[in-house]
């Protein structure tokens, strides 16, 4: 074998390896199930993901996802999440769909007086842009009331701005 075709070799080897993981990684299920439990493992405490099953390239569905710290809970069944992958390179994410079976929000009173909170902070190195969420449970729950309704929006999330071009709520 020449010396020609062995660097030809090893050239289409280094091209297609790392061309044949990160397919694996976005196109596959398995991908998308490593990914995912990658993802679990770096969460903040309080976080909590169930499996998943689809890929990056074709939508995502997550069977739960959970959150509980000492005054919130948000547990939602049944996420689906469509995007294109390609904006990406730009920063940006573009999601064209979400959206869950259910959803349930339970605020629970806190003792510590509101001056003194740590407020969320959220400061992404990508831009967000949302074209239709849609969340056809939505259960409500707080101390003095428990609510059931829906909830759609579309809108973006730049930095740590929060912009809605729509949001309906129905009853």
């Amino acid at each position: 074998m020449t010396l020609a075709r062995k660097l030809s070799l090893l050239v289409a080897a280094l091209v297609l390896v790392p061309a044949a993981g990160t397919y694996w990684l976005v196109g596959t299920s398995g991908g998308t199930q490593w990914l995912v439990e990658r993802v679990s493992n770096m969460a903040p405490a309080g976080l909590t993901l169930g499996t998943a099953s689809g890929s990056l390239l074709r939508g995502v569905r997550l069977h739960t996802l959970a959150w509980h710290s000492d005054t919130l809970v948000v547990e939602a069944t049944d996420i689906g999440i469509a995007s294109d992958l390609l904006p990406l390179l730009q920063r940006k994410l573009v999601i064209s769909d979400v959206g869950a079976a259910s959803l349930k929000l339970q605020v629970f009173d806190s003792n510590e007086p509101t001056g003194d909170s740590e407020e969320l902070s959220v400061d992404l190195p990508v831009s967000i842009n949302v074209t239709t969420a849609d969340f056809p449970e939505v259960r409500y729950i707080s101390a003095d009331m428990e609510r059931n309704g829906a909830v759609g929006f579309s809108g973006s999330l730049r930095g740590a701005r929060l912009k809605l071009s729509q949001l309906s709520l129905r009853s």
